[in-house]
């Protein structure tokens, strides 16, 4: 039992370590490393700045990059609740994602890693539907629920990767288009396609990391778990509808990002113990994601705060790097809040000692 966590643990770290290797400001380290630069970068050296405008492959990396991680993160949440098989194939399917995803960013856009990519998410999927099953009470029916809205999510995301060499050209044009103005890329279905399943998977999958620790910590039954329910659902059904009908399905956006985080916050109060830690984790997730990300969205006509010309260069920039920076805050939350569960189950194995 301790080999998965060990497994999936020093995969998240050395694929990190080496992402952190690869910023402008460690040159030197690389250099000392005989650490090969990608072959396409967003820093521009003279400008010592990122460009706004990535270049294709640059593109294509972080859609492998962010796999090969969220993968990992998954397989870690699935570990504490799934039974000794599909454990093992989630295990399994994450390590493969992460090796053929980090192996066609940086060792060579090869058919053969690609393939070994899709094996990975393909037995990913497959743990995940091995893992349905009928809930006996409210916590366990809000995993089960999680759990099929990734799934949903998946299959958009399949969907989109089986279909982008038939529109690659449109598509690489809307989200490089999105970088500068996201009303540009609007018109594309594809690049719809793509917001819907990246925001739906990342809110859901936050939310079954909080249910497991909450299973974890005891917790059965809550009034709570209610609005946790219809708070992903509207999150991940509002999410979806982007791709069909639009930016329309926005305003549902960040009233239901808000109401599931309301939910988990009051249903952390609930925690027979690590009450503390999870609670303090969604105080922050207020602090630093949910109501600056409410101000952002509803800035995108008329700013409520600083007021730059619409859409000039401050604007772009401000804006980019807000997505930028709250996607990397929610991983970092999504990797404490696993932490805080795995301690528990882990020290209710008896496999390791915390102390409090």
């Amino acid at each position: 039992m301790k080999l998965k966590p060990l497994l999936l643990a020093t995969a998240l770290v050395v694929i990190l370590s080496y992402l952190v290797l690869l910023s402008p400001p460690l040159k030197g380290v690389r250099e000392f490393f005989g650490l090969k630069e990608p072959e396409e970068r967003r820093y521009n050296p003279t400008t010592r700045a990122a460009e706004l405008d990535a270049p294709p492959k640059m593109l294509a990396r972080e859609a492998f990059v962010y796999h090969s991680i969220f993968a990992i993160l998954l397989a870690m949440t699935l570990l504490p609740i799934a039974d000794y098989r599909v454990s093992w194939l989630a295990v399994l399917g994450a390590l493969t994602t992460a090796a053929g995803g980090m192996g066609y960013s940086y060792l060579g856009y090869s058919f053969e890693w690609h393939g070994l990519f899709l094996l990975g998410l393909s037995l990913l999927f497959a743990s995940g539907l091995l893992s349905l099953k009928k809930p006996s009470n409210l916590v366990e029916f809000n995993i089960q629920l999680s759990i099929l809205l990734l799934l949903a999510g998946g299959i958009i995301g399949g969907w989109l990767g089986s279909s982008f060499m038939r529109w690659r050209g449109a598509f690489v044009e809307a989200v490089r288009a999105a970088r500068f103005n996201p009303d540009l890329a609007e018109e594309s279905f594809l690049w719809r396609a793509l917001t819907a399943h990246e925001h739906a998977m990342l809110a859901v999958a936050l939310t079954l990391a909080f249910l497991v620790g909450a299973k974890l910590a005891g917790v059965r039954k809550s009034t709570y778990l209610y609005l946790v329910a219809l708070g992903q659902v509207m999150m991940a059904l509002a999410s979806f509808s982007v791709w069909w009908v639009g930016k329309v399905a926005h305003v549902i956006i960040t009233p239901a990002a808000l109401l599931l985080i309301l939910g988990t916050t009051l249903t952390s109060l609930k925690f027979p113990r690590d009450k503390l830690e999870y609670l303090t984790m969604n105080l922050a997730i207020w602090v630093t994601v949910a109501l600056p990300g409410a101000i952002v969205a509803m800035s995108l006509r008329k700013p409520l705060i600083l007021s730059p010309a619409f859409r000039d260069p401050l604007w772009d920039w401000a804006e980019l790097a807000y997505n930028t920076g709250h996607w990397h805050i929610l991983l970092g939350f999504w990797g404490v809040l696993v932490l805080t569960s795995w301690m528990t189950w882990l020290s209710a194995k008896g496999m390791v000692q915390v102390s409090r």
